[in-house]
């Protein structure tokens, strides 16, 4: 298990969708202080926090990821919410190397008439290491970061090799085999193995909480079967390699106030206490897969077994997430 890190305090479709340039952006962006550099840690170890900064970033949609109140869309098919706890961090992709970690925060809000208390996912954090090079690269997107416009001149606020970097608009950042991509309201990020984006939205008749949200969709780029470990984390165990879907618990949003409950009962494998991390980049948790192989790991307990000949021999061709239902509302 990683040691304790210090408190951590932020300052106060399937495809990429596409991020509206601001209407009328500054001439430069606005002048910062020079970040300092992480603190040293080491292989095993959950990685220091990134530098703080105003961020903002880009991600897709269903078969596995986060929208709305979280709304989750699972691998191969299959829904469930997820209420998570406010101002808690819980791992939603957990694979060799790499560690995707969400922050969900209490909000009230309207919807269709009714007054719900929900939450949204308001962070998300990302640890990767490079093991031959033994180097870690850390990112952070905060929501509270992103501005009237939904968009902001440093979106992505990260470090590569101990290096700290911030991304503006239309900028790119490679750190070894992995890759960072940012636009107005998005971010991309690449590794050898999974496709992560992160997508900022407003909250549409907010009356209490954050003003802005985070959508999360993932995706492997290899064959499930082929991935150096079988992933877990709350969505990330939804690619199992059986190709069938799993339902969890979902919230009734009929009546005219709505207190959302649903923690994925069903859909995830043990309780969701058991994703719950303590700090943004915690790569350690009951299931995680970070250190495992393939030969190490195993499917979540409630796939039916499949031979490696029988599992889909080609990489997903659409994204597990997490959105908002509000957003559905909205396009109707």
């Amino acid at each position: 298990m990683a040691p304790s890190m210090p408190p951590y305090a932020p300052s106060t479709s399937n495809e990429m969708m596409p991020d509206a340039p601001p209407s009328a952006p500054p001439s430069a962006p606005p002048a910062a202080a020079e970040p300092s550099a992480p603190s040293p840690y080491v292989p095993g170890m959950a990685p220091p926090l990134a530098p703080q900064g105003d961020l903002l970033l880009p991600p897709p949609a269903p078969p596995g990821g986060s929208q709305g109140d979280p709304h989750l869309t699972f691998a191969h098919g299959g829904k469930a919410d997820f209420r998570g706890c406010d101002g808690c961090y819980f791992n939603f992709l957990s694979g060799r190397d790499l560690a995707v970690n969400v922050k969900t925060e209490e909000a009230i809000f309207k919807l269709r008439g009714a007054v719900v208390h929900g939450t949204f996912l308001t962070e998300v954090h990302v640890a990767a290491y490079i093991r031959p090079a033994n180097v870690w690269m850390n990112l952070s997107y905060w929501s509270s970061e992103v501005g009237d416009g939904n968009w902001g001149w440093r979106v992505v606020n990260g470090s590569c090799a101990d290096k700290p970097f911030v991304l503006g608009p239309k900028a790119v950042k490679e750190c070894g085999p992995y890759k960072v991509l940012s636009d107005y309201a998005s971010a991309k990020v690449v590794t050898e193995e999974w496709d992560v984006r992160i997508l900022a939205r407003p909250v549409y008749d907010q009356i209490q909480g954050p003003t802005h949200r985070l959508d999360l969709a993932l995706k492997p780029l290899v064959a499930e079967r082929d991935l150096s470990a079988w992933p877990h984390g709350i969505i990330g165990q939804s690619f199992d390699g059986d190709n069938l879907p799993i339902n969890g618990k979902q919230d009734d949003y009929s009546g005219s106030l709505v207190h959302t409950t649903a923690m994925a009962e069903g859909a995830i494998e043990g309780v969701a206490t058991d994703y719950q991390v303590a700090h943004p980049f915690e790569t350690h948790f009951k299931y995680s897969r970070f250190d495992s192989t393939m030969a190490s790991s195993r499917p979540r307990t409630m796939a039916h077994f499949r031979s490696y000949e029988e599992m889909p021999s080609l990489a997903p061709i659409s994204f597990a997430s997490s959105t908002e239902h509000e957003e559905t509302e909205r396009q109707q």
